[in-house]
């Protein structure tokens, strides 16, 4: 098994990313070639590499790996993300997101990173590792741990809003044009 660096400019690389992750993660996770496309393009202070896995030539698996690393405000500079990583079903539990997953954490260690997120960076592909893969067994014995803080981005506002942030006698609705 060999590794490539991934070419964010390389349309092969992109088609390569769509179809092994829509391979390994399912209909409901699906991605097509424009996320791809915006979620390796280059953020405001923010570093990504990734890695391409080959067997006989095609690619098999790859990972995306991000940074932040002068932008304390954002996000602590010491925690890096792998934003994205699948390894076609075929190749699966031979060893390739192993190596894949330890290429990222030394590129983020050569980074000044620490501490690595799974998913969820600035650009992210899902908001953290899909429970409905099943592999979050894999992950803790590399060290991973579930992280406990949730922030649910489709609630409802209006449904029991904890009393602090009740409005104090005003109305609570989104903005409008006339707002501005």
């Amino acid at each position: 098994m060999a590794r490539v660096p991934f070419e964010r400019n390389n349309s092969q690389h992109l088609d390569a990313l769509v179809s092994i992750w829509n391979a390994a993660c399912g209909a409901d996770l699906a991605i097509n070639a424009r996320l791809v496309e915006y979620n390796t393009q280059s953020a405001t202070g923010a570093i990504q590499a990734g890695q391409l896995a080959m067997s006989a030539g095609e690619p098999v698996g790859f990972v995306l790996a991000s940074a932040l690393p002068n932008d304390p405000p954002t996000s602590p500079p010491e925690v890096g993300w792998i934003d994205a990583i699948a390894v076609a079903p075929k190749f699966q539990r031979q060893s390739v997101g192993r190596d894949l997953l330890g290429w990222a954490e030394d590129w983020l260690r050569q980074n000044g990173c620490t501490h690595a997120r799974l998913g969820g960076g600035l650009r992210p592909f899902v908001p953290g590792l899909p429970v409905e893969l099943g592999n979050i067994a894999h992950f803790k014995t590399r060290g991973y741990a579930e992280q406990r803080r949730v922030w649910d981005v489709a609630r409802d506002l209006h449904e029991n809003l904890p009393q602090r942030l009740q409005p104090a006698g005003g109305l609570m609705r989104p903005a409008q044009p006339a707002d501005a």
